[in-house]
């Protein structure tokens, strides 16, 4: 729809986009003392669908031996409203991991998973802050530094959220 009204208003060829705001998205929790957890696509998407629910679940600590996994409860945050980052976010789950994610991509957050939610990147870090034991995505720029991030494995290493990973 968007290409077809672009024609309209600026001729045949349309318009062209260009990203004016690049941010990777960031997994990130607060566990106290912990800084950083290594996680793959299938143990985040069991997070966020609700089949892992401890952080001592043998998954999470399978990926992270050298880390004692505090036993206090696990709280899942997802964004409230419709947005392009729960669409990103779901779209690498459905597509990493979809042998356990089993929703398509959407900027909205699948009514039929029970969790926390909040409004905004900016409400989503805010709850993440102020609740230990939550995880949460969030646009990385507005992740601060007391709170812990996922390295994500890719292929057989942990990397760590920036923009040049995101870029490859």
């Amino acid at each position: 729809e968007e290409v077809q009204r672009s024609q309209q208003t600026c001729g045949p060829g349309g318009a062209i986009n260009i990203p004016a705001y690049i941010s990777p998205i960031a997994v990130t929790f607060n566990l106290p003392g912990i800084h950083e957890l290594n996680l793959d696509a299938d143990t985040i998407a069991g997070i966020f669908n609700r089949d892992i629910r401890s952080w001592q679940d043998p998954a999470i600590a399978k990926l992270n031996p050298e880390v004692e996994l505090p036993d206090i409860p696990m709280t899942v945050v997802a964004r409230s409203d419709d947005s392009g980052t729960t669409e990103n976010f779901t779209e690498y789950l459905h597509s990493a991991a979809p042998e356990v994610w089993k929703y398509e991509p959407d900027g909205s957050w699948p009514n039929n998973i029970s969790l926390e939610k909040a409004q905004g990147n900016a409400g989503v870090v805010t709850t993440v802050a102020r609740t230990e034991g939550t995880i949460a995505y969030a646009d990385d720029s507005l992740v601060d530094a007391t709170l812990g991030k996922v390295n994500l494995k890719v292929g057989d290493e942990f990397v760590e959220v920036s923009g040049e990973a995101a870029a490859l």
